[in-house]
């Protein structure tokens, strides 16, 4: 039989307490926890920073999108999304309205009511604390010129996505690539040969 949301959720946060303590990751007890993970997995140690960050968010649980990888939809497009997750669109959270027993609940019902709110509220918090530490490594890796256009000029970048940030940067600039670099630097270290035209060089650079 298929399981239930309430029996999900149970699973859920028992495999976050066991990558926690088996991959140092994250803890529903311990939020600092996301702090420091964040700042082992720089991206820019890796020429390949938006691949990287796609693995930080891919290794932290989530039931949602198929169960199988993770917070990935944090850093992807749905079009990029759903072909690897089988067409299982990953829909973010809600925060739980405030918990309001049912009418006429027994003592046993109003404890299992309270219990899966708290499931929900901390889903909720797991989610966001996630894109926190994602959107974290963007602004440390990208220089903040690039991103001004984005940045609220009361709230920052406080309520910006990771995925809106990763937007905004392929956009705006495109997406440039280590072969692209070393071919651009290979190209503006040719040497220029008179009386080749004048014009040549100017391309070259």
């Amino acid at each position: 039989a298929l399981a239930t949301p309430p029996v999900l959720l149970q699973r859920f946060h028992r495999h976050y307490g066991y990558h926690s303590r088996r991959h140092g990751a994250f803890s529903g007890k311990d939020a600092d926890t996301f702090v420091n993970w964040h700042r082992r997995t720089d991206i820019r140690d890796d020429q390949d920073g938006p691949r990287q960050l796609n693995g930080n968010a891919a290794s932290i649980l989530s039931l949602r999108g198929g169960g199988i990888h993770g917070n990935l939809a944090l850093t992807l497009t749905d079009t990029e999304y759903l072909p690897i997750a089988n067409n299982v669109a990953s829909v973010a959270p809600v925060h739980p309205a405030p918990l309001v027993y049912t009418a006429n609940a027994t003592g046993p019902q109003q404890v299992e009511q309270a219990r899966l709110y708290k499931l929900n509220l901390e889903e909720f918090r797991v989610y966001h604390s996630v894109n926190q530490a994602l959107r974290s490594q963007q602004l440390e890796a990208v220089n903040p010129t690039y991103l001004l256009a984005v940045k609220d000029p009361i709230l920052g970048f406080g309520q910006v996505t990771s995925l809106a940030l990763i937007t905004h940067l392929r956009t705006v600039y495109g997406i440039i690539t280590l072969t692209m670099l070393t071919q651009n630097k290979k190209k503006m270290s040719a040497n220029w040969h008179p009386p080749t035209p004048i014009e040549d060089l100017f391309e070259q650079l």
